[in-house]
C-alpha cells in the first residue's frame, strides 16, 4: 500500500492535474493507495503524524513543493518506520534538484516504484527558537532577504492572482526585485560550534543548508552535502543595491564565494544573534513573526529515508 500526500495547489494550482494523471497510471496498474489532499497550511504535518503514529512500514509520497514536504518530514515521529517518495509539483524544486529527481510526475512514480529504486538516507537540520519552537528542515532555514520573500509570497494577493492563471513564478521574480531593494540589513554575531564568534555586519540574509540550493537553484552553499552529518552556512553582507546585484548573479555561477561579503562556514550547530528581528524561513515555508535570536543544528545520528 502506497500512501500519498498531495498538495492540488502546487506548481500554480497545477497539482490536483498532475495528480489526476498520477491517479490514471495507478488505477490502470491496480496498484493499491490511499491519497488524502492537503486544504490549510500544515495539513500535511496532521497527515504524516497519523500515518507515523504507529511502528508500521509504510511507504509515503508527498506530491508537492519543498513546503509540503517540509511540512511532511515535520509530522513523521522520529522513530517511525516510514519511507518517503516525492513527486516534486512546486516552483522552486530544490530537494529534487540536490537529488536529481525526475521532475516529470509519470517518471518520478516509475522510479518510485520500480523493483531497482535505492533507498538514501537523507540528513535534516533542526531551527530552535528561544520560546522552545522548533522546526526541522531537509533543504534549507534562512533568515533576512530569503525569508522575506517566502513572507511576502505567502500573503500576496498578487502571487494567488497570478497563480489562478498558472504563472505563479512571475510573482516570486517580482517579490524578489522588490525586497532586493527593500530588504533593510542588520548587525549581529555568529556563534559556531560553541567555540568561534563571527561578528555580522550588514548583514542581507543568512542562509543554513542541508543541500546546494535554495530559491529555485541558487548555489548557495555548493559543497553541502545531505549525507555528510554536517550544516553549511551562507552569510552575505551587503547594504549598497548594485553589490547584492553582483553577489546573486554570480551565485547563479556559484562564483559568490569569491565576492567580498561573502562567506560560507561548516558546523554542527550556529547560534544567531541579531540586533533586531528579521524573518525567517525553513524550506521556503516563512514564519509569521521576525525573530533576532535562533539556533540550528544538524542531525548526524538521525536520518530520512527516501526512495531513489
Amino acid at each position: 500500500m502506497y500512501y500519498f500526500i498531495v498538495n492540488p495547489s502546487s506548481r500554480s494550482g497545477k497539482g490536483i492535474k498532475l495528480w489526476e494523471t498520477i491517479q490514471t497510471q495507478l488505477n490502470l496498474y491496480d496498484i493499491p493507495y490511499q491519497v488524502i489532499h492537503t486544504t490549510r497550511p500544515y495539513h500535511a504535518t496532521k497527515l504524516a503524524k497519523h500515518l507515523s503514529s504507529d511502528s508500521k512500514p509504510k511507504t509515503v509520497i508527498v506530491l508537492g513543493g519543498d513546503g509540503t514536504l517540509n511540512e511532511t518530514i515535520n509530522g513523521l515521529s522520529k522513530n517511525s518506520n516510514i519511507t518517503l517518495g516525492y513527486i516534486p509539483t512546486g516552483s522552486s524544486n530544490d530537494f529534487a534538484r540536490s537529488l536529481t529527481l525526475c521532475t516529470r510526475p509519470l517518471e518520478a512514480l516509475a522510479n518510485i516504484l520500480s523493483s531497482v529504486a535505492t533507498i538514501q538516507e537523507i540528513d535534516y537540520g533542526t531551527l530552535q527558537l528561544l520560546d522552545g519552537t522548533s522546526r526541522r528542515f531537509v533543504v534549507s532555514c534562512g533568515v533576512g532577504f530569503d525569508a522575506s520573500i517566502c513572507r511576502t509570497s505567502a500573503i500576496s494577493i498578487i502571487k494567488k492572482l497570478l497563480n489562478f492563471f498558472h504563472l505563479g513564478k512571475l510573482s516570486y521574480i517580482a517579490i524578489g526585485i522588490h525586497h532586493l531593494f527593500t530588504e533593510k540589513t542588520c548587525h549581529g554575531t555568529l556563534i559556531l560550534d560553541d567555540m568561534e564568534t563571527v561578528s555580522l555586519k550588514n548583514l542581507f540574509f543568512l542562509s543554513s543548508h542541508i543541500h546546494p540550493y535554495e530559491g529555485g537553484g541558487l548555489a548557495f552553499c555548493p559543497n553541502a552535502n545531505y549525507a555528510d552529518g554536517a550544516l553549511d552556512l551562507c552569510v552575505v553582507e551587503a547594504k549598497h543595491i548594485p553589490k547584492r546585484i553582483f553577489i546573486l548573479l554570480c551565485s547563479l555561477f556559484k562564483k559568490h564565494r569569491f565576492v567580498k561579503g561573502v562567506h560560507l562556514y561548516r558546523c554542527q550547530k550556529a547560534e544567531i544573534i541579531l540586533e533586531k528581528p528579521m524573518y525567517l524561513h525553513t524550506d521556503g515555508e516563512s514564519f509569521d513573526e521576525k525573530v533576532d535570536h535562533f539556533i540550528v543544528s544538524a542531525s548526524p545520528n538521525d536520518h530520512y529515508r527516501f526512495i531513489r
